[in-house]
């Protein structure tokens, strides 16, 4: 799947912000390639600079994705906030004029997990999230969102119940979830309350947001982080992990210590919250510039639907 066919380039940028990017990084860029994965219709580029440095810009214009450039922001302030603390790469400065948003961030030698995972791999991507867990513990960014909050969730905190309004939306579900529809809408609604917590979560953690280094395993792409149970991010990974080749939801979630302590009742009304996301997102039309989101999340909504008719024993 080709997430990033309609990514800018970095030369895409107007000759100011690009100058901007330059003073911020210290050298002139002089050479860029976007990086795979990931969804902004933005460039996302691995920066040679004149002086032999490297750096990461990612950047975006409210005329190509609205939603990304408030993203970018976000990420900005969580970024900056995080500081030296290991979890994220340091964020080197911010160009903002308005219509075009460019982070200009520290870049980290390594790699990205790629399909289909290997077992080292998974290996890797389920100890950064045990990191995340200490060093997440209590949150470092002062003033992050709770899970669940308007700011985080986007008024989307109770998917089912949406789709249960929307009678157009009922006849495009599968059967599983139009059976269980109203079970669906009763086990949501205790998510935001289950999900609570004090550590600091990612939000999105996937294997294109994790870059494995020859020391040190760092993430990436922070604007959805906010403040909740240190369990949640291994929630939503699983679905993505096993698209990407990983084992199933449930063998992974068996061996991960923060699986094992993680409470089953919290566990399922989060992951229905997940799943219903997926599902009612895969139903929108794409944002612009971004066609393959859709599709991702459709196949992630139907490995979420299956892994909570598994633990509810919904047949």
């Amino acid at each position: 799947m080709d997430r990033h066919s309609q990514r800018a380039e970095l030369s895409d940028l107007p000759t100011p912000v690009r100058a901007e990017i330059d003073r911020i990084a210290g050298a002139v860029v002089v050479e860029s390639h976007n990086a795979s994965g990931g969804f902004s219709p933005g460039p996302a580029a691995r920066c040679l600079l004149e002086d032999g440095r490297l750096v990461f810009v990612k950047a975006c214009s409210t005329t190509l994705g609205p939603y990304a450039t408030q993203a970018h922001r976000r990420e900005a302030k969580i970024l900056a906030a995080l500081g030296s603390e290991g979890l994220a790469p340091r964020l080197l400065g911010v160009v903002d004029d308005g219509e075009w948003v460019a982070l200009v961030i520290e870049h980290i030698d390594g790699r990205m997990p790629t399909a289909p995972l290997s077992p080292t791999d998974v290996d890797a991507l389920l100890d950064v999230i045990e990191q995340l867990g200490v060093a997440g513990t209590p949150n470092p960014v002062p003033g992050l969102a709770p899970v669940g909050s308007a700011e985080v969730a986007d008024g989307q905190q109770s998917p089912w119940q949406l789709l249960a309004s929307e009678a157009d939306a009922i006849d495009l579900l599968d059967p599983w979830a139009r059976r269980h529809l109203v079970r669906l809408v009763d086990l949501e609604s205790s998510w935001v309350d289950a999900a609570r917590g004090t550590t600091l979560v990612h939000g999105d953690l996937r294997a294109d947001n994790v870059i494995i280094g020859a020391h040190r395993t760092r993430i990436v792409d922070w604007p959805s982080a906010s403040v909740g149970a240190e369990w949640i991010d291994l929630v939503g990974l699983l679905p993505a992990l096993h698209l990407n080749g990983g084992p199933t939801p449930t063998d992974t979630w068996s061996k991960s210590p923060i699986g094992r302590r993680a409470p089953a009742d919290g566990v399922d009304a989060y992951l229905c919250f997940i799943a219903g996301y997926f599902t009612r997102q895969a139903l929108r039309p794409p944002p612009p510039n971004v066609p393959a989101l859709r599709p991702f999340q459709h196949a992630q909504g139907v490995i979420a639907r299956e892994w909570l008719a598994e633990r509810t024993g919904w047949s």
